[in-house]
């Protein structure tokens, strides 16, 4: 699981004024089939349209990234692509970020401070008032809410029916999904951790660059506990010594595949209007808004008497 993505509002609300954190509001959502009714209701094309505009968002940032470190990002991008065609069964992305910190290093970069392992323990963050706690609500987790659901339920649901398509049904429907991340945001927020949720964008890279069991995600969560407890002090400084570079070139690969899917080209033309709402939407605003402005153009031709097709149907 990846940090939910926050508003802009919901950033000067703290970790407590998050998704989770006072009321297990998608819990909730989820057991009663609130959560189950929007994966019906909203149109495919819209989803369509979110894997899109998430996929370039990503890509867009990840520009930027690589813009700031372009020898780190060359290097990783060769490994990136040479890696899978000679030696497939090698690490791509680890052997990638290995190549870009060696070419930063060659290039002057200082080595970063050597670590020294502390336990540290997480402790209980709880509101300060009923004041506190309702200010995290109203102005931290309502406003994430829309975002979660649509980037952290919906579209990692699709992803993975499509990826996956024998188990997914049973494993990764959005009732697992929904009571997953409300389960370890509730859990887990009061004892100081940042919102988390199933990002499509972090589905999709690791996917992209090989994951196909449960182990990827294990390994990962076993890795940031091990920081978490052992390195809390220096964790962030082991981390910012990954080439900057490097990981924009990660999020253009991985953001260019979620949104250059292959339904792109088997949509019917009715359904662009819609999926092109979304994807505009999603990349300019947020998942959020892209739901909405999916939804609204398939009402409005629904309300014009043109049949609704769902991207399943290409």
């Amino acid at each position: 699981m990846t940090p939910a993505r926050p508003t802009a509002a919901g950033e000067v609300c703290g970790a407590f004024g998050d998704l989770g954190t006072l009321l297990p509001i998608l819990l909730t959502l989820t057991l009663t089939g609130a959560v189950a009714w929007a994966a019906r209701a909203v149109p495919r094309s819209a989803i369509f349209g979110l894997q899109i505009g998430v996929g370039a968002t990503m890509a867009w940032i990840g520009v930027g990234l690589a813009w700031s470190g372009p020898l780190a990002a060359g290097m990783a991008l060769g490994v990136l692509l040479g890696i899978p065609r000679f030696a497939p069964r090698l690490p791509a992305v680890p052997l990638a970020l290995l190549c870009a910190f060696a070419a930063d290093l060659l290039a002057g970069a200082a080595l970063p401070p050597l670590p020294m392992p502390a336990l540290t323990l997480p402790h209980v963050v709880l509101p300060g008032s009923l004041e506190e706690a309702w200010r995290g609500l109203v102005v931290g987790a309502l406003p994430q809410l829309p975002l979660t659901l649509a980037n952290a339920v919906l579209l990692p649901a699709l992803l993975v029916r499509e990826m996956f398509p024998a188990k997914a049904a049973v494993r990764a429907s959005e009732r697992r999904l929904g009571i997953v991340t409300g389960v370890a945001n509730t859990v887990l927020a009061p004892l100081g951790a940042l919102p988390m949720c199933h990002g499509a964008g972090g589905l999709m890279a690791q996917y992209r660059f090989g994951a196909r069991t449960g182990w990827a995600p294990a390994l990962l969560g076993a890795t940031l506990l091990a920081l978490g407890l052992l390195f809390a002090d220096d964790a962030a400084h082991l981390l910012g010594a990954v080439p900057t570079g490097a990981l924009g070139m990660l999020l253009i690969v991985a953001g260019s595949d979620l949104a250059l899917s292959r339904r792109l080209r088997e949509v019917r033309v009715d359904c662009r209007p819609t999926i092109a709402a979304a994807a505009v939407a999603t990349f300019v605003l947020n998942p959020a808004f892209g739901l909405a402005a999916g939804w609204l153009i398939e009402g409005a031709r629904s309300m014009l008497r043109l049949e609704p097709r769902s991207v399943d149907e290409r």
